[in-house]
């Protein structure tokens, strides 16, 4: 069973009174949620630790949204909190920016199940009248787990980087409303 793993960048929408950049998550299960974790202490300092959010697989990322579409999201993550998925870590991959420098480094994630919950969430926010902030949608999809992000990295990064142990099935759920000011 899968459980909210930290309410830390759970949005409370009853303090928010602003636009906030946002996305629907799935916690992952503890010891890949820790795995993250360490990975993070390995190269990171504390000050850039404490910028990320907490390890997660991002479901639909909503973008920069006013206090009214926050609720709509968070009712949107409330109908979705029951699902679970199965999946399976990939490589290690990384984003980069217009520029070509790395802003993100990620383990891949493979699951038929989490892609028909991202059509599902995404069907469902189509319907609440949403428009998307991202191309990242539909079949351009790219489920992943973050090690880190919105940080520069030097390109070797992916060499030093351990993924899990062993090759398993893992679980993620309890989808939630995750966010930032903007």
């Amino acid at each position: 069973m899968v459980s909210l793993t930290s309410l830390r960048n759970r949005l409370n929408l009853d303090a928010i009174n602003d636009t906030h950049e946002c996305a629907l998550v799935l916690s992952v299960e503890p010891e890949l949620h820790n795995h993250v974790i360490v990975e993070r202490h390995r190269f990171a300092s504390d000050d850039v630790i404490a910028r990320q959010l907490d390890p997660h697989i991002t479901l639909l990322y909503g973008g920069f949204q006013p206090p009214e579409v926050l609720r709509q999201m968070e009712q949107l993550a409330i109908s979705l909190a029951t699902a679970r998925v199965s999946f399976e870590i990939g490589d290690i991959a990384t984003f980069s920016n217009r520029n070509g420098f790395i802003t993100n480094i990620h383990f891949r994630v493979h699951s038929e199940q989490l892609q028909a919950l991202h059509l599902d969430a995404l069907r469902r926010y189509g319907e609440l009248g949403l428009k998307l902030q991202t191309a990242y949608a539909g079949p351009h999809y790219v489920p992943h787990l973050s090690v880190y992000d919105r940080i520069l990295l030097p390109k070797n990064i992916t060499t030093m980087i351990s993924r899990p142990p062993g090759t398993r099935s893992y679980q993620a759920g309890a989808c939630h409303l995750v966010g930032e000011p903007r």
